[in-house]
């Protein structure tokens, strides 16, 4: 995926992303893998840099704590979800909102 691949918010991706899908974003950046995490809203994905430990939550996590789901029977599918992010234990967790979180800070 390039930069001249992005849209606007609001329309259809014309790349869709899949669960384990890699992302090559060049050597500054490395490689990142889609995670799927369900919960907070249909289709949600995370990002993880498994060279670095570095963890893109999206609106998984942020602001110090686990969001909300937009319905109550998609909760169980976020704190699996939820699980599954604390699983990978990354050094660096940087969510949809707030501040980049370092390891030992971490509280997923």
């Amino acid at each position: 995926m390039s930069p001249t691949d992005a849209r606007p918010i609001g329309e259809t991706p014309r790349i869709p992303l899949h669960d384990g899908d890699r992302l090559d974003c060049g050597p500054a950046w490395g490689v990142l893998r889609v995670l799927e995490v369900p919960g907070h809203s249909h289709g949600h994905i995370a990002l993880w840099d498994e060279a670095r430990r570095l963890l893109f939550s999206g609106d998984t996590w942020f602001g110090g704590d686990v969001v909300g789901s937009h319905s109550p029977k998609h909760a169980a599918a976020l704190y699996a979800s939820v699980d599954r992010l604390r699983a990978l234990q990354p050094a660096v967790l940087c969510p949809g909102h707030g501040p980049i979180v370092f390891e030992g800070e971490i509280d997923l």
